[in-house]
Order: structure tokens, then sequence, then C-alpha cells
């Protein structure tokens, strides 16, 4: 992963290795923006089905955070 830190730009990072991910993101104090890719040659990876786990998981751990009792 890449992480952009506080800077306000988007962007997107490639794979270290042919049958991996590049996941590039960036935290704002109202928004989480991130960019999953992976190379097309690669049979194995699904770029939009972990960019949709992602996306999935990050809401539900809102959603935990926003209705628990701490």
């Amino acid at each position: 992963t890449s992480c952009t830190g506080f800077t306000i730009s988007v962007g997107g990072t490639s794979p270290m290795c042919l049958n991996g991910y590049g996941v590039f993101y960036r935290i704002s104090t109202d928004a989480t923006t991130f960019c999953v890719s992976a190379y097309r040659s690669c049979p194995d990876t699904n770029p939009q089905a972990l960019a949709d786990l992602i996306k999935l998981t990050l809401i539900e751990m809102k959603i935990s955070f926003m209705t628990s009792n701490l």
C-alpha cells in the first residue's frame, strides 16, 4: 500500500508483483479515498472485488464505531 499522508492529492500505485495488488489511499478528516490496481494479464486477481470488500469493511467499521458505547 501507499499513502499520500495529509496532502490533497489522489493517485495510484502499481502492484509490486505480477499476481498482486497495488492499493493507494488517502485519509482526510471527512473521507477515505483509495485506488486498487492489478495487472490485467493476471487471471488470479480481481481489483474491483478487492475494492468492493475494502469499501464494505470501512462502512462496517464506521457503523461499529458509531454504535459503540466507548
